[in-house]
């Protein structure tokens, strides 16, 4: 996913987030939640870019549409760190999930990559099973916090 896991990783955090959040209005469905997490995810991608483009025009005399376009390569991980928590909205009007456990499949999902994440980065690090333990529980801690925080959104 790029040569920087950090743009996957918050596409991960973000997806896991607006999922939760979405999740708890009664009035939206699985469909209806995978397409604003996608769409919020391209959003995010395409303001990353113009960003990263903006603030490379200042310091280079490289065209704006060559920036655009080199700035929007290096930010697409973000879409794709978004993409697995989404999926298994994708089950439910396919009838292999409920509503409920489609949505509750992709938290899973979000916290579970979050998790990998974590364990990857220590593992590189070589910190021995307690470091590597350490690593993979923070990670889910995290994603269960952002979880927790959706009354807060609600």
């Amino acid at each position: 996913m790029g040569t920087n896991p950090a743009r996957a990783i918050y596409g991960t955090i973000l997806s896991t987030a607006l999922i939760a959040a979405y999740s708890e209005d009664a009035g939206s469905d699985p469909i209806q939640i995978a397409g604003a997490v996608t769409a919020a995810a391209l959003v995010f991608w395409l303001a990353h870019g113009y960003a990263e483009a903006l603030a490379r025009g200042v310091e280079s005399e490289e065209g704006a549409l060559a920036s655009f376009s080199t700035a929007l390569r290096r930010e697409w991980p973000l879409v794709q760190g978004a993409l697995p928590p989404i999926a298994p909205l994708l089950l439910s009007p396919l009838g292999l999930l409920s509503e409920d456990n489609a949505e509750t499949l992709a938290l899973i999902t979000g916290i579970g990559l979050l998790t990998l994440w974590g364990t990857a980065i220590a593992w590189k690090r070589r910190p021995g099973l307690i470091g590597l333990a350490l690593g993979a529980a923070s990670s889910a801690f995290f994603g269960l916090v952002i979880v927790g925080l959706k009354a807060f959104v609600h």
